[in-house]
């Protein structure tokens, strides 16, 4: 019977969590309280245990008694009818001050000590509001149920290219893709850009980086909106600097210039919400929740305006190179790592190992995000490129950075990094090859489709119930080679490839609703330059990457190379090469389909930023304007003045004056009052002002 199946899986749930409630408090669960969160802990800790016991938020007999029907949204989700809900689930959306502080009277309901009642309370008058509001037409919903980071990226897309069909799966595990059709077409139509972007925990399961990546494109650019992007994030007392500066892969100043988003509370020195309640008890539970806003780092100065932020940001080409590999040295620092150092890492630390937070595309993405944002000085963005190569060629031993680099450089082309056109000599040496003989044209890139069997999967399925939880890989390579390369950029989905009637070799995949635990196989699909199939006797496989806890668990039973399935190229049952990657709703992905983002206006004054390369951390150092002298009235004063001065206007504004003439130069970060360099150059007709970025503690920048 459905029912009593989904009951006994509620139970063995509650028993796990209650017990484990029972061992201990949890002090977030309390945080709503703010002010009055040490008299809140305990009981609303009780209140916690109390729903995971009865699966109710009702605390009198009579209404428990009441409760004898599952909730809904505990039974269903994107897995289909499990119970499949979050261990923390606990109504913690709801202000807890209310009921433990002395109020004379409450707008949401009568005067109580229970968090539950108030809760109920808020909730009710949440319901009469929210009707009130759609009543007077005055609020739209609108609902988008799958992998959040997939949906920003669509969203992005669709603003560059005006195609709702973007070409991005819906989650992963899914063949479905994200179709915004409904949503430009409604009316009004949905909004594509944001004044506040919401993303509350996502942070700790998808990763902090990720979504700073995919959010701040869709964040309004025009500084009356003072738009903001919320995260929250678990950190320890002791140790919360390090751990954030792990989660963010680089530091503030560096992340705010190639990014475009910082910490609001890092560059003022103060935040809305405060923590220091939590403090009171900082021996008892060394864990604390950060909420985070995010904006741009010119935002709160009035003189930066919507011109301004489109001018681009200029760098020495080795400069970026090394920005860059220091965010990708930081991102894949977990790839491989050896017992020595696992015996060093936390619980915690070794479950990041596992955490499928980034792949290469992730890496793609932000060198096209930054690529979009700034100039090279005198020089290409090839160049950027070649040193970014070389320190990878440099460190190619550490951390798999070898293997991994071909897929790397096949998400470059994808994301429009790298040129994704043929050449003569690509041209001539496909062509040589039977694999492609029968091909009218012969594409830069491809996708291999990889079909596991279902049986292949059983080990895993022996572990997990609703989908397998270790990050799997593809990998390819030949007897004769040592070098195996690895592709972490994949999408896999259960069901089966189908070929589409009178099409040119195109293939759709027809998804099976049952997933993981249904007969289905595995459809694994991955891009790759062409030429790379073409060496005699390629074989392709499908493994789990290394971890402690994966080798721990499955090297006895799938090998030392954690193999799960592999074929050989020629395999037709098993494997595909095709033009465009298979999705579902007969759709399918085209390797083309990332714009090139129009080159930002070259017009006006550049600023340069300086980097600063010396252990442990590289970090910006300095920013220069140099400001070009046109007009033959501003030449000839400039010819006549001894020097020029600055005086600071804003935290990221300096007002230059030589003469009569006077310029507001806007630097794309907050710089420091001290230490500002003026350096005419009257045969150049240029000034150069260098300034030093600013930091929290420093005199300039924000008050």
């Amino acid at each position: 019977d459905r029912r009593e199946r989904l009951q006994k899986k509620f139970e063995e749930t509650s028993s796990r969590v209650s017990a484990r409630a029972g061992r201990g408090i949890n002090p977030q669960l309390s945080q709503s309280a703010v002010g009055m969160w040490p008299d809140a802990v305990s009981p609303v800790s009780d209140q916690f245990n109390h729903f995971w016991v009865h699966g109710t938020t009702a605390t009198a007999n009579k209404d428990i008694e009441k409760t004898t029907r599952l909730n809904p949204t505990f039974c269903y989700s994107a897995h289909g009818e499990a119970f499949n809900i979050n261990k923390t689930a606990f109504p913690v959306g709801y202000h807890f001050a209310p009921a433990f502080t002395p109020l004379v009277f409450d707008p949401a309901g009568p005067i109580t000590d229970s968090a539950m009642v108030k809760a109920k309370q808020q909730f009710k008058a949440g319901c009469l509001a929210f009707q009130a509001s759609r009543k007077a037409n005055s609020i739209i919903f609108r609902y988008f149920v799958g992998d959040a980071v997939m949906f920003c990226r669509a969203l992005a897309l669709y603003n560059k290219t005006k195609k709702p069909q973007t070409g991005e799966f819906k989650s992963h595990w899914r063949a479905t893709p994200i179709d915004l059709t409904e949503h430009t077409t409604s009316s009004p139509p949905a909004p594509d850009s944001f004044d506040v972007i919401e993303c509350s925990t996502l942070a700790m399961k998808l990763g902090l980086f990720n979504l700073l990546l995919v959010g701040q494109p869709l964040l309004k650019k025009s500084p009356a909106s003072q738009s903001v992007l919320y995260t929250e994030m678990l950190l320890h007392r002791e140790i919360s600097t390090q751990i954030f500066w792990k989660r963010l892969w680089s530091n503030v100043p560096a992340v705010g210039l190639l990014l475009g988003l910082v910490p609001r509370s890092y560059l003022s020195l103060f935040s809305s919400t405060s923590n220091a309640h939590m403090y009171t008890k900082a021996e008892e539970f060394p864990l604390f929740t950060e909420r985070i806003p995010w904006v741009n780092p010119t935002s709160g100065d009035k003189h930066t305006n919507s011109e301004s932020s489109n001018s681009p940001i200029f760098f020495e080409s080795d400069d970026l190179a090394r920005l860059l590999f220091d965010v990708y040295y930081e991102m894949v620092s977990y790839d491989t790592t050896s017992p020595e150092r696992a015996q060093r890492l936390s619980p915690a630390e070794l479950q990041a190992t596992s955490d499928p937070r980034f792949t290469r595309e992730t890496f793609a993405m932000f060198v096209a995000h930054v690529k979009a944002r700034t100039r090279p000085i005198d020089t290409t963005w090839s160049k950027v490129m070649d040193f970014l190569d070389g320190l990878i060629a440099y460190h190619g031993n550490e951390n798999s950075l070898l293997n991994h680099f071909y897929d790397l450089k096949h998400q470059l082309r994808l994301h429009g990094v790298l040129p994704l056109e043929e050449t003569g000599q690509f041209r001539d040496r496909v062509r040589s090859t039977r694999l492609f003989s029968e091909w009218p044209s012969i594409p830069r890139l491809l996708c291999i489709v990889l079909i596991v069997p279902s049986a292949k999967m059983d080990p895993l399925r022996e572990r997990w119930s609703l989908e397998p939880s270790p990050r799997l890989v593809c990998e390819y390579g030949v007897d004769y080679e040592v070098l195996d390369l690895t592709h972490s950029s994949i999408h896999a989905t259960w069901g089966k490839c189908v070929l589409v009637d009178g099409s040119d070799n195109g293939y759709v995949i027809e998804e099976d609703p049952e997933g993981f635990q249904g007969k289905s196989d595995l459809v694994v699909s991955f891009w790759t330059d062409t030429e790379m199939v073409i060496p005699p006797g390629m074989r392709v496989w499908l493994r789990l990457r290394d971890t402690p806890h994966t080798i721990a668990h499955f090297k006895d039973i799938l090998g030392p190379k954690l193999q799960l399935f592999e074929a050989r190229i020629p395999d037709r049952d098993h494997v595909l090469l095709l033009r465009e990657r298979p999705m579902g709703l007969s759709q399918t992905q085209k390797a083309n389909r990332y714009t090139i983002s129009p080159p930002i206006s070259l017009l006006g004054d550049e600023y340069q930023v300086k980097g600063e390369f010396k252990d442990p951390k590289d970090t910006i150092h300095s920013i220069i304007a140099h400001v070009k002298i046109n007009s033959q009235s501003e030449k000839e004063q400039l010819s006549q003045v001894k020097k020029a001065v600055v005086s600071q206007i804003g935290p990221c504004s300096l007002e230059l004056t030589f003469g009569t003439s006077k310029r507001v130069l806007r630097f794309p970060y907050p710089i420091s009052q001290t230490n500002i360099r003026v350096n005419v150059r009257k045969r150049a007709y240029r000034i150069d002002v260098t300034a030093s970025i600013s930091n929290p503690i420093e005199t300039g920048g924000y008050p």
